[in-house]
């Protein structure tokens, strides 16, 4: 009698202990991994940029300008500036950008698309917000009657909008203030007069 007993209490301690351990070390593994990445990239992302804007240029101001390049027709229809902001001539159709200079009777050097009617984007490159405070535009290298449409696409779904008009190679300011941007598209097809024209000097802070 003695040693059935001891054999059957064994048995039994042991089994009930494995079980145990094992199911609980798991089950809190699992739910605590996907609680805290659910949270934690969601929560932070949305918030931060998209929706709130404050209507405050970012202090951390850069001034893009294309002193840097060549004169002539560019290599490519997209521009990818060293601040980290791309210009993109993609409307009607993507074609290269021209670069003019004091000998073509600016100022300095211009951003321009190389045919008429066309549209220049802004962005981020790689993507990203942005916020544009201002940018200097011109007349063409024909010196032609320009008018043109700016678009702020915001990154919330919202759009802002703005345009300007001139008839002179001289460099004049267009102040915007605008925060929180996806893209920006300055087309020179939007007003009366489907031309060309110059840019420069583009304030922005992201």
């Amino acid at each position: 009698n003695s040693t059935s007993s001891t054999g059957t209490g064994t048995g039994a301690g042991t089994g009930t202990t494995g079980t145990g351990t094992t199911g609980t070390g798991t089950t809190d593994t699992g739910t605590t991994g996907t609680g805290t990445t659910g949270t934690g990239t969601t929560g932070t992302g949305t918030t931060g940029t998209g929706t709130t804007g404050t209507g405050t240029i970012g202090t951390n101001r850069v001034t893009v300008t294309f002193e840097n390049l060549n004169t002539g027709l560019y290599s490519s229809h997209a521009y990818n500036d060293l601040a980290g902001y791309t210009f993109a001539d993609l409307q009607p159709y993507p074609d290269k950008l021209q670069i003019y200079g004091t000998s073509n009777g600016f100022q300095s050097k211009v951003l321009h698309p190389n045919n008429w009617g066309h549209s220049i984007q802004l962005s981020k490159t790689g993507g990203g917000v942005f916020d544009l405070a201002s940018f200097d535009h011109a007349a063409s290298i024909w010196n032609d009657k320009i008018d043109a449409t700016v678009t702020g696409y915001v990154a919330n779904g919202s759009t802002r909008s703005a345009s300007f008009l001139t008839s002179t190679k001289q460099l004049q300011t267009l102040d915007l203030g605008w925060t929180g941007l996806d893209r920006v598209v300055i087309d020179f097809a939007g007003g009366l007069n489907a031309a060309y024209g110059a840019l420069d000097n583009f304030v922005m802070a992201s």
